[in-house]
């Protein structure tokens, strides 16, 4: 679960890194993969949490002035309380497991 798009092919390919540095490839070609998206409720963040945001906001707000529309969404609700889930989006999960099933 994350605030990123998860239909986006450049964090598609981040999370394929991530998974990659932290499993072994004889586990994950045995696992399926399903990324929800969610949201923050940056009022309730913690102090460390608040902080890190902090230091990735400059960042974000160049990568959003240059064009990048993941960069866009993720600066603009800054501060704020943002949700992306769709309840929808779990669908394709639910279907997999019923398949597994009959």
């Amino acid at each position: 679960m994350g605030a990123t798009d998860p239909t986006n092919p450049l964090n598609q390919n981040a999370y394929r890194e991530v998974i990659k540095s932290v499993l072994p490839d004889s586990l994950t070609s045995t696992m399926v993969w399903s990324h929800l998206r969610g949201g923050i409720d940056f009022p309730k963040l913690k102090p460390v949490h608040r902080i890190l945001m902090q230091l990735i906001k400059p960042r974000t707000r160049r990568a959003a002035a240059g064009g990048d529309a993941e960069a866009q969404s993720a600066y603009e609700p800054y501060g704020k309380v943002v949700d992306f889930r769709d309840r929808n989006s779990i669908r394709p999960i639910v279907s997999y497991i019923e398949s597994m099933h009959r």
